[in-house]
Parts: C-alpha cells; sequence; structure tokens
C-alpha cells in the first residue's frame, strides 16, 4: 500500500471511532454525576475530561489536514497530467493518432497504431488514478482528461483499434483482452453520469458520439477539414464495362492479399431484413433489383440503405466468379483473398454470401472449376465449406445446414 493511501485510509475510521468513544465518555460521565449507577471505568474527573477534549480536538485538526492535503496532491496530481496531456510531444502524438481513428474499421488495413497506443496508455494510466485512491473518482471522470479518455475509447473500440493493439501483443501468446480495461471501465462510468443526469438512453449517447467524430478529429488534427467531415478515404475501385457481364467492379490500383476492400455485410444489416412475403408485394423492376443485387437468406434479403437502389455503391456490382478474387473478414467487409493488379476485375463467389434456398443463376465466370449453375444452397455443401469457409460471411461460416 502507498504512503498516500495509508494517509487517507487509515484516519478517517480512527477518527469515527474516537468521537463515538469520546461522547459515550462524556454521556457517561453526565449519568454518572446526577447519580445514575455506571460502570465506574467510564467516569472521568475534571483533568480526565480536559485532556481527552484536547486530544480528540488534536485528532480533528490533523485529520482536516489530511483532507487539505489530499486536496493539493489530487491538484497536483491533474496538473501533473494536465502538462503531460497538452505537451508538444503528447499533441503529436494526438494529432497522429486521428489517422487511425479516422477509419470506419482498422481490420485489415496497414495503419500505424503506435501512437494511438502511447495515447491511450496515458489515458488509462488516468483512469486507474481512481482505483489507487490517488484521485476521488469524480474527479476522474467530471476532468477534461475524463471527457477525452471517454471518447478515445469508444473510436479505438469502435473501429478495432483496440482489438489490433490486442493482437499486436498478444503475437506470441493469446491476446491480453485486459488491455485497457480500466479505461473501458472509465468510459461506462462516464456513459452511466450521462444516462443519470441527462436522462438519454446509452444507445443515443453513442449514437452523438458517432455524429460528433468528425469534430473530434478535427479538433485534434487541424489538417483535416471540417467541411469534409474527414479525409477522403483512399479509392481502390471504380465501374466498367466487363466480360463477365454488363458493369463490374475493377481495380485502379494494386490490392494486396487480405486487404481491406470496401464495406460489406455487418451483424446490424440483418436487423433490417425484408422477409419474402413482403417481397412479393413489390412492382417487376423493384424486383428484378432485389435478385440482381441483394444478399438473401433463408428468411428475406437485405435492402439497400433506404430502400433506395439509386443509393447502391461500387461493390454491389461486383460479379459472380468460381474462382473469386475477394471474400469476407470477420467483421463482414469485403477483403481481397490474392492480391489484385490494377485494372484486374474484382469478383467473389456468391456463394460466400447467398442462402436464399430459391436462388439460382448460370454461370459464365469460365473457369476450370465452375459450378455452372450458381444455388443459394452452396454455402452448404461440405466440400464448397472446406474449400471457402475462412472467406464467407460471419453468418454462414456459423450457420450448419
Amino acid at each position: 500500500m502507498s504512503l498516500w493511501k495509508k494517509l487517507w485510509t487509515v484516519p478517517r475510521p480512527i477518527l469515527l471511532i474516537s468521537v463515538i468513544f469520546y461522547l459515550v465518555i462524556v454521556a457517561y460521565s453526565f449519568l454518572h454525576h446526577y447519580g445514575w449507577g455506571v460502570p465506574f471505568f467510564l467516569h472521568l474527573n475534571k483533568g480526565q475530561f480536559i485532556t481527552l477534549s484536547i486530544g480528540l480536538l488534536a485528532a480533528v485538526v490533523v485529520y482536516f489536514q489530511i483532507v487539505k492535503l489530499k486536496e493539493q496532491l489530487q491538484v497536483q496530481t491533474l496538473v501533473e497530467y494536465s502538462r503531460q496531456w497538452n505537451s508538444s510531444e503528447m499533441v503529436a502524438k494526438r494529432k497522429a493518432s486521428m489517422n487511425v481513428i479516422k477509419f470506419d474499421d482498422v481490420t485489415g488495413r496497414d495503419v500505424d497504431l503506435e501512437e494511438l497506443e502511447q495515447v491511450l496508455e496515458l489515458l488509462e494510466d488516468f483512469s486507474g488514478l481512481a482505483d489507487d485512491r490517488v484521485l476521488d473518482e469524480e474527479l476522474v471522470w467530471q476532468s477534461s482528461l475524463g471527457w477525452y479518455a471517454s471518447r478515445y475509447f469508444f473510436y479505438s473500440n469502435q473501429n478495432k483499434s483496440i482489438e489490433a493493439i490486442r493482437k499486436k501483443w498478444g503475437l506470441f501468446n493469446e491476446p491480453d483482452m485486459t488491455y485497457y480495461n480500466k479505461l473501458e471501465t472509465l468510459y461506462k462510468r462516464y456513459l452511466h453520469n450521462e444516462e443519470d443526469n441527462r436522462k438519454i438512453k446509452k444507445e443515443r449517447i453513442e449514437c452523438g458520439y458517432l455524429d460528433d467524430r468528425a469534430k473530434f478529429i478535427h479538433g485534434e488534427n487541424a489538417n483535416v477539414s471540417i467541411c469534409t467531415k474527414e479525409e477522403f478515404k483512399p479509392i481502390l475501385i471504380e465501374l466498367r464495362p466487363s466480360n463477365i457481364h454488363g458493369v463490374g467492379v475493377f481495380a485502379i490500383k494494386k490490392i494486396n492479399e487480405k486487404q481491406f476492400v470496401a464495406e460489406g455485410i455487418h451483424k446490424e444489416d440483418y436487423k433490417d431484413l425484408v422477409n419474402w412475403e413482403k417481397e412479393k408485394s413489390f412492382n417487376e423492376d423493384i424486383r428484378k433489383k432485389i435478385h440482381d443485387f441483394c444478399i438473401g437468406t433463408l428468411e428475406g434479403f437485405i435492402p439497400p440503405e433506404d430502400m433506395d437502389f439509386s443509393k447502391l455503391s461500387v461493390e454491389w456490382y461486383m460479379n459472380h466468379s468460381c474462382n473469386g478474387n475477394v471474400g469476407f473478414n470477420d467483421n463482414g467487409d469485403f477483403v481481397a483473398i490474392k492480391e489484385i493488379g490494377k485494372d484486374d476485375e474484382l469478383t467473389y463467389d456468391y456463394g460466400l454470401a447467398e442462402s436464399n434456398p430459391d436462388f439460382i443463376m448460370e454461370c459464365k465466370c469460365g473457369n476450370s472449376n465452375c459450378r455452372k449453375t450458381i444455388t443459394g444452397n452452396d454455402w452448404s455443401d461440405p466440400e464448397f465449406r472446406k474449400n471457402h469457409l475462412a472467406y464467407m460471411l460471419p453468418a454462414l461460416r456459423r450457420a450448419v445446414n
């Protein structure tokens, strides 16, 4: 136990016991003085009463001196951490870390996490000061550093930066899942405080964090334009006429194996699932778009944003190939299965994602392993799963036929 812990934890109970003992003795002495029968050892004469009173007064003075010392030490601690946080070296690291936080997902990206890691380490040290009884808990999460700690944890956890750091340190061992646990505790405490004081649900608070992310990034890195909300992401793909079918997706620069290509189907997207019964109520044009572009499941299909086919992003136009060069990562996003050269067409095997039992299409990809007919049941074929499981949509990897 540190000296400070001894200074703070010991006097409080001792002072409380002393005050209670003093009051009991004074009460019994008073009763004895007026003839009530009490044990003789609790009776104080005048000299003893004065001595005990002076001792108790001294204890109270010492106690409040310790309280004052604690306040001074807390102020010094806050000033020291604030000095570190605003040092030119840390400001540079904070700005550099925005190059990581700006991504929606760092999975599959070659990003430099070292600057962000050092920022998070300082914030976690600060977050642990309440547990170490160096600072009062409210001082930690109500301070400006507590505000920063909450947001840095949210953005770093939301885009899987923390997960990437854990994996880095677990390169030769199991990742340490307790890494930044104090920072997570502070974040949850901050959310709880916001819920209690502002009567706002956790989900709405986190949506607010996401809405303010561009401002946060701009505030930490003046090189990012607030007007554009964030820096433009690198362009990897574009639409061109395809030899396979109609329009296809092509690489405008080399894409490395396992590199992130585009957003895919995430767990939350399944909440927007439209059932097949409702699909029958749409007109013929819409139904054709659904079968041409939407990934189907046993229960229904995953629609485009706002049910608006005019909002289809480039990756929705990716053609099928039985020897595709694109698959899905653990998050459901499109990643390169192999190196893709500049001007190569990006394709993926629809069996990696399609599970509508009624789906069927004729394949003309021309590969030696072409299955000729592609169905919504290919994903469940044991041989297909054996060869393609690693790059199937996460929901289908876990599914059992």
